[in-house]
């Protein structure tokens, strides 16, 4: 049986998870979650993983709803209001949108986000959230 998990490259009072149990062989549709300080958990979309041949493909919506419109450092930025903006960085190139056991690059593109203090002003994209995400026989 096959999960992903991930490991946060900076410390923050969120994480990311993906409900279980279709992600064990990555298939189907799942949730996306991020849970914060209080380990409460905020869906704020869905991925759903197809197989083509030896390749896994997935599909990632993000439910903007969820989201406050912001215009930071002449971009405009849909980010999530708490003692934190968290705000999503849609990543601006063409992917193939793949992940493997071994390589989750895309997926860790797909759902970068930077942080920043409400009274700070502009982004400062040094403050990037980076999900590196790794495929496990356990949760």
């Amino acid at each position: 049986m096959m999960h992903l998990t991930r490991q946060l490259t900076a410390i923050s009072g969120l994480c990311l998870t993906l409900s279980t149990p279709a992600i064990a062989d990555l298939s189907g549709t799942q949730t996306i979650q991020l849970l914060d300080k209080d380990n409460s958990a905020h869906t704020i979309g869905s991925i759903t993983f197809t197989h083509e041949g030896e390749q896994t493909r997935y599909q990632l919506h993000i439910d903007h709803s969820q989201f406050t419109d912001y215009f930071l450092s002449m971009k405009e930025m849909k980010c999530l209001e708490g003692p934190e903006l968290w705000c999503h960085l849609p990543y601006p190139y063409a992917s193939p949108r793949t992940i493997s056991p071994d390589n989750t690059q895309w997926l860790s593109h797909d759902l970068l986000f930077m942080f920043k203090k409400p009274n700070e002003f502009g982004a400062n994209f040094w403050n990037g959230i980076y999900y590196e995400f790794t495929v496990t026989d356990e949760g």
